[in-house]
């Protein structure tokens, strides 16, 4: 299948209902569903998924009614469905596990209530398989070289070692706060820091810090930091790349955003490289990096699954699963860009160098039909030139003339205006003349009815008054009352 497929990687999403989809990957391609497997049912819903084989073919998935199916993706396509056990305990997040340390293929399922159960894929109900009681309750847990690391609500970081089958190791809180109140507990997501060596653990905590432990040192964690910007949004979800990022983590929460968080230089505050734009709509339930490639899936409440370019902070495809999705996985397969390539003619090319041939093949084609065109273009001009040479001249001919005409229609238009300007002064000259005589006029009539008044004035005087010897009547000053004083009564 991953031979002749077009499509570069292979992300598998297990949703809520109990089904399977199997989705191609492409950078430059609309992402489709190849495959799904399972009947829709609420108790049929998947827990976990993980590989059960280092070249990623087959497929294990826990169901929550106790189901262990393998599935495994066939070289001609298709699906094929084989039943493992049907009463397994139920995993929590991560807590569907594949071993191969012993020489022998195993399946670890942790659950939420602290059991561990251990089983062989030959022979699942043989009786090599066991169950192991670990303190609980688990929130997630992670895998690498024989070591689960688990915590969860009230249950700080602990390490399983499966040689010996007991708890090898466990985490101390932190110091009190300023308060001096105890710290609360609280690992929602945990992951190994290098694949080669289980001493170093990243773990997002459900109130937002990343911490980071290193099994060689203190049992408290060497960096512990606030990542979430909300305080009701909790991590859900981490991931290290350990190909590409020697010191970057990403951490996906309950708002449906990833965080690229820079841990070389958190030990006194956090640093967020960025986010992954667009974020899903709802929580973040799984996340899975692809081994070869910078490159990662996220799914959740949000019913899509997206792939993500983690260099460039960009998306590189999604898809729409119906479904709210529980688990996600990503192939291993040669990534997007490094083998396959889409050609102009919307061909896709398995290799790099038969897209080169190919492209070779149009430029050639290419050159050839341009070179005939000019061609003929050239014997075209030929026949042009000539036809515009007897145009050019009759065109001078008619270009004098036109010149001609041109002036004698300025000088007239100049005449015109002259005119015009002449008319308009004589105009204003007529208006200011009016308004000069309509100003005389007034000034006469107010003179007159000064007069007229101080004459009436005159003759209507009473006779206790006198006016002056220009007939204008003077006012005297009023009289002043006198004040009455009263006389001193004498007994």
């Amino acid at each position: 299948f991953f031979d002749s497929s077009p499509f570069m990687s292979v992300v598998v999403t297990g949703d809520e209902v109990g089904l399977v989809k199997v989705w191609g990957v492409h950078k430059q391609l609309e992402t489709p569903q190849l495959y799904q497997w399972g009947i829709q049912g609420r108790n049929r819903g998947v827990a976990a998924m993980c590989f059960g084989d280092e070249a990623q073919r087959d497929i294990m998935v826990a169901q929550n009614d106790g189901n262990l199916t393998k599935l495994t993706i066939a070289r001609s396509g298709g699906l094929t469905a084989s039943n493992v056990t049907r009463r397994i305990c139920v995993p929590t997040r991560g807590g569907l596990m594949s071993d191969v340390s012993h020489g022998q293929e195993r399946i670890l399922s942790m659950s939420e209530d602290g059991t561990l159960e251990i089983l062989k894929l030959e022979d699942p109900d043989g009786p090599d398989r066991r169950k192991i009681t670990v303190p609980a309750p688990i929130e997630n847990c992670a895998y690498q070289q024989g070591v689960i690391a688990f915590g969860g609500r009230h249950n700080d970081l602990k390490l399983f070692n499966l040689a010996v089958e007991r708890v090898s190791w466990r985490a101390q809180n932190v110091d009190n706060n300023f308060l001096n109140m105890r710290q609360p507990i609280y690992v929602a997501a945990t992951c190994f820091w290098r694949p080669d060596t289980p001493n170093m653990i990243a773990v997002g905590t459900g109130h937002g810090h990343l911490r980071v432990y290193d099994l060689r040192g203190p049992k408290k964690p060497v960096i512990d930091t606030k990542v979430t910007e909300y305080g009701d949004c909790r991590p859900t979800c981490i991931a290290k790349h350990h190909k590409f990022f020697e010191s970057e983590v990403m951490l996906g929460d309950t708002m449906g955003n990833i965080y690229c968080v820079e841990t070389r230089k958190c030990a006194k505050r956090v640093v967020t490289s960025g986010k992954l734009r667009p974020s899903s709509t709802g929580s973040i339930r799984a996340m899975a990096l692809h081994p070869q490639q910078p490159c990662i899936a996220s799914a959740g409440l949000g019913r899509k699954v997206l792939v993500h370019d983690i260099r460039e902070r960009a998306l590189i495809t999604k898809a729409y699963g119906k479904h709210k999705m529980t688990a996600v996985l990503f192939s291993k397969e040669p990534a997007f860009i490094d083998k396959y390539r889409i050609g102009r003619d919307g061909n896709v090319y398995d290799d790099l160098w038969n897209y080169l041939d190919s492209a070779k093949k149009r430029k050639t084609k290419s050159a050839n039909d341009d070179a005939e065109d000019e061609e003929k273009d050239d014997d075209e001009e030929g026949n042009v030139n000539d036809e515009d040479a007897e145009e050019e001249n009759d065109e001078d001919e008619d270009g004098a003339e036109d010149e001609e005409k041109g002036k004698e229609q300025k000088k007239k238009a100049k005449k015109d205006k002259a005119a015009e300007h002449k008319k308009v002064e004589e105009v204003w000259k007529e208006v200011a003349a009016k308004e000069q005589e309509d100003k005389e006029r007034k000034q006469k009539t107010k003179k007159a009815k000064r007069k007229c008044s101080t004459s009436k004035s005159v003759d209507s005087a009473p006779a206790g008054e006198s006016g002056d010897g220009n007939g204008v009547q003077q006012s005297l000053p009023p009289k002043k009352k006198k004040r009455k004083v009263s006389k001193p009564v004498t007994s």
